[in-house]
Order: structure tokens, then C-alpha cells, then sequence
């Protein structure tokens, strides 16, 4: 692919800190930014740790004229802790008590396999917003008091 331009010179990426997008370790990432026009949507990176590529990106889209936007989220404090709710086992109960479809189950262990054959651990193959998920629908409903019903754990 050709040079991509952020309208920046040379001396000013490491002035800002951002990534010269020709030449970092990134590059690849950043040559598809162009080809993403005729994508519907803006772009969104997950984990934006101190905002390189995130500025990197939209000095991109400025370049370009784009009317995409780019968004970063993150963390900044890393992933919750591993807790016996995460696990995928837990998709077994959600499926006995009628929560999920047999459907909805079928894709989860599907996962959990992909998980495994990759070499992780179904312990960290969730992301924080499914933990929260699972943990909410094992738990209970809240009641109007805001009390989880306990008993089904």
C-alpha cells in the first residue's frame, strides 16, 4: 500500500507520541482505515491503554475526509478477577431454568471449545460484560427492593 498520511511530519510522531502509521508495528491496522469508506458505522477500538493508535486513527479519518468517527474505551484498570461465575458451566443452569435457548447454549459451548482448542482456559474466556450478564441471570431477578432472589445459586 501506499504512504499513509496523517498531514503530520516526521519529527511531530514523537513529539505527540502517536504512531507513524507508515511504519509502525500497527501499519496493517492502519492500511485497512482507507478501505472502511464504503463500511457502514464508525470504528471502535477496545482498549485504548495511553491513546496511540485511537489519535493515530483519527488524525486517519481527518486526512481522508471521512465522516467516520473513531471511539476508544477501556478499562484502565484491566479485567475483573476470575469468579465461579464466569465459568461456562453456568450457561448449563441458565438453559435448565429456561433462560437461554438450546440455540443460545449450542453457540456458547461452541465457544468454549474454541476457547479450549486455542489453548485458554474457559475461566478467562469471557469478556467483562458477559460475566456481568451471567452473573445477573444466575444470581436472580432483583426484586423491587433491589434483593436477589438467592435461591437459585
Amino acid at each position: 500500500m501506499s504512504t499513509l498520511t496523517t498531514g503530520l511530519e516526521q519529527w511531530e510522531y514523537g513529539a505527540l507520541d502517536i504512531h507513524n502509521p507508515s511504519t509502525s508495528t500497527l501499519r496493517r491496522y492502519f492500511e485497512l482505515i482507507p478501505q472502511l469508506e464504503t463500511v457502514p458505522g464508525d470504528i471502535l477500538e477496545l482498549g485504548v491503554a495511553r491513546g496511540r493508535s485511537l489519535l493515530t486513527t483519527g488524525l486517519l479519518l481527518k486526512e481522508l475526509s471521512s465522516s467516520k468517527s473513531v471511539v476508544g474505551m477501556d478499562t484502565f484498570t484491566g479485567f475483573p478477577a476470575y469468579s465461579v461465575n464466569d465459568d461456562f458451566s453456568n450457561f448449563d443452569i441458565l438453559l435448565s431454568y429456561g433462560e437461554i435457548s438450546k440455540e443460545h447454549h449450542n453457540r456458547v459451548r461452541k465457544n468454549e471449545l474454541h476457547v479450549l482448542n486455542r489453548g485458554g482456559s474457559t475461566h478467562a474466556g469471557l469478556s467483562s460484560f458477559l460475566c456481568e450478564v451471567v452473573r445477573f441471570l444466575v444470581v436472580g431477578e432483583i426484586d423491587a427492593a433491589g434483593e436477589h432472589d438467592r435461591e437459585r445459586v
